[in-house]
């Protein structure tokens, strides 16, 4: 009878032991090391995807990442290989691409995550002014089109439309206005009220990778990436 009762005592241990481990995920239980990974910063933005395993953050400041694309007017710099964009000077480690020659244009530029870098005609350049590094959402002054229906704008041919019924019954009218691009992407901030596009085109915003040397924490199963700690689900 002893016997019997100690067996079921183990099978029971076991059993509990089993359920336990199987409440965390695969990727929780990884132990405390500093690793360089190649990360992917997704939308939407404050979330990260490393060897698959997908981590977000709840910190309001770091999730307001996102990568933005818009038109600036770029001065290419003499020593060659060398930008500035609204008075900040961002340079290229590209052999091939610093080899051009002074010219202004307007490029297409798409501002990278991290911050303060950016990627013009496939070429990745990085400033290390300390101030431009930090941007997050990116705010541009553009001019916007309020529609019919009323709640609606047209910003560079792309239709956002609020859920805001204060703010829907706005006429028909261009302004010059400060948007600030959000995350998620295909949406903007005007005025305090936040407008999205049903456009697929204009609400896919590539995800960058980059390479970071992460710092994989106790609890397991969260990182910490430029001091930010990103959990998994």
């Amino acid at each position: 009878m002893q016997f019997i009762l100690k067996l079921s005592t183990v099978l029971l241990s076991m059993v509990t032991a089993t359920l336990v481990g199987a409440v965390p995920t695969e990727n929780s239980v990884r132990a405390s090391e500093t690793v360089s990974k190649t990360i992917e910063i997704l939308s939407p933005a404050g979330c990260v995807r490393i060897d698959g395993v997908k981590f977000c953050t709840t910190s309001v400041e770091h999730s307001a990442r996102a990568t933005e694309s818009v038109t600036k007017t770029i001065e290419i710099l003499s020593p060659a290989g060398c930008v500035r964009i609204d008075g900040v000077k961002f340079c290229t480690t590209s052999v091939e691409h610093s080899a051009r020659a002074t010219e202004t244009v307007a490029k297409t530029i798409e501002i990278l995550s991290p911050a303060g870098c950016v990627r013009i005609d496939g070429v990745k350049f990085c400033t290390t002014s300390v101030e431009h590094s930090a941007r997050a959402t990116e705010t541009v002054a553009k001019t916007i089109e309020i529609l019919s229906p009323a709640g609606c704008v047209r910003i560079d041919g792309v239709k956002f439309c609020t859920t805001s019924v204060e703010h829907s019954a706005r006429a028909t009218e261009s302004v010059a206005k400060t948007i600030e691009i959000l995350s998620p992407a295909g949406c903007v901030r005007i005025d305090g009220v936040k407008f999205c596009t049903t456009s697929v085109e204009h609400s896919a915003r590539a995800t960058e990778a980059v390479t970071k040397t992460i710092e994989i924490l106790s609890p397991a199963g969260c990182v910490r990436i430029d001091g930010v700690k990103f959990c998994t689900t």
